[in-house]
């Protein structure tokens, strides 16, 4: 068979999904992109075991398809499995929502029950956003959508009302307990976007979005600092593949659990982020680092120098340091985009918001903390002059322990101390 087992969709360049479904144990999945005109001869062919399948073909392959109950449901299939030239279609997005909202409420079945919830989006994964929440006991669904017609026809009977996204009534949003983004809104590369403002929504416990790159979205790591309930969709991922992978059935397999195949995703995508003072060791422990978890290695300040042919200190001293920040801003949002990195920051690259969220996006921050006296500031003309390293650390100290996850000593004259400290903790955070 051309296909044995594979993610058909119309582009694929974003997925996740080999490295997943190999860590279960599947060493023959691959990516095979469909354009629209050649599904149906794919279809009919049938020339695969089992596949997956993503946008735009979730509701285009159903009619090739003996359907299950929860697929007929919900109008929309994810995974199909090919049993002597018969086509069964099932949908496993269900499972791993469901189970991506129960790891992040912990169990908690009060956090739906008798409940509002407002599901962003009218498509495929709308429809299985809204079987699970009716599963879970949730009250009331309002959909919001930009073409309200069209999403009350894709989501007749499967919701309480549509209304508009750009402008939502008022009492929808202050009665919503629960809040599921389902459109692409925030995805990559357009990272720094949201689908609404969570202060249109004062009274939510919850928040799930379904992208998983980033790994946390903007709309996520919002409902984290208002310390509500809320999760990106990579744990759904991962638990929708193993429930794919059941239905496969390959044989021989030894299944791997959905936890540790998270926690090796986490581990082996998740940048580590270094931020601290200028002379603070970010570049030579990022260096070890990078060497023992064979991530790629970036230094912001000589990404800088490549990009623009002058160096940071150069360009503070001939432009300004307004000039060098918008430069820099544009060098820390390319490289946090990418995953498998050791990012090492220059010092004052945190004083910027738009630095400071797309480096949690994709990012393990740690802070590296070293005594004042320690620290370097040749080529530094911030840091340069009498009291100013000490002024240039009280500025920035605050924001530098606020947005770490790991605030850590450098040891003097030890840096694979540090940086063995540091990976340890990295591991932890990552299962």
């Amino acid at each position: 068979m051309k296909h044995k087992y594979a993610l058909i969709g119309e582009k694929l360049g974003h997925s996740f999904s080999v490295p997943i479904h190999n860590a279960f144990g599947n060493d023959d999945y691959t990516l095979t992109e469909i354009p629209k005109e050649e599904l149906d001869a794919f279809m009919q062919k049938r020339e695969f075991e089992g596949i997956n399948v993503t946008i735009p073909y979730k509701q285009a392959v159903m009619p090739y398809c003996i359907l299950d109950e929860a697929a007929k449901e919900i109008g929309a299939v994810n995974t199909i499995v090919n049993k002597g030239g018969t086509l069964y279609g099932y949908n496993t997005d269900a499972y791993g929502l469901n189970e991506m909202m129960d790891d992040a409420t912990n169990g908690d079945a009060s956090v739906f029950q008798g409940k509002n919830a407002v599901i962003l989006g009218a498509g495929g994964t709308a429809k299985t956003a809204a079987y699970v929440l009716r599963n879970k006991g949730v009250k009331q669904i309002t959909v919001l959508a930009r073409n309200i017609e069209k999403a009350k026809d894709e989501m007749a009977g499967k919701c309480d009302c549509v209304e508009s996204i750009e402008n939502p009534p008022a009492r929808i949003c202050e009665n919503a307990d629960i809040l599921v983004n389902t459109t692409p809104v925030g995805m990559y590369p357009n990272v720094d976007r949201k689908p609404v403002e969570l202060s249109d929504f004062p009274n939510l416990c919850a928040v799930f979005d379904v992208i998983y790159n980033p790994l946390t979205t903007d709309l996520v790591a919002e409902a984290k600092e208002r310390n509500l309930f809320a999760a990106n969709g990579l744990y759904m991922l991962v638990c929708q593949a193993k429930k794919a992978e059941e239905l496969f059935a390959v044989e021989g397999m030894q299944m791997a659990g959905s936890k540790d195949v998270l926690a090796g995703l986490k581990k082996n995508l998740t940048n580590i982020v270094l931020i601290g003072m200028p002379g603070s060791g970010k570049s030579t422990v990022g260096k070890l680092l990078a060497e023992m978890t064979g991530k790629e290695f970036a230094d912001s300040d000589e990404v800088f120098e490549e990009e623009f042919g002058i160096s940071p200190g150069a360009c503070i001293e001939t432009n300004g340091e307004e000039d060098f920040r918008e430069k820099e801003e544009s060098v820390i949002a390319k490289l946090s985009s990418k995953n498998q990195k050791v990012l090492a920051t220059g010092g004052g690259a945190v004083k910027r918001t738009p630095n400071r969220k797309a480096m949690k996006r994709n990012g393990f921050v740690v802070y590296l903390q070293r005594d004042l006296s320690a620290l370097s500031t040749q080529g530094r003309p911030l840091s340069m002059g009498e009291g100013r390293l000490q002024k240039l650390y009280e500025e920035r100290k605050a924001i530098y322990e606020g947005l770490a996850d790991l605030c850590i000593c450098v040891s003097e004259g030890n840096p694979e101390g540090t940086a063995e400290e540091i990976l340890k903790a990295y591991e932890n955070t990552c299962h």
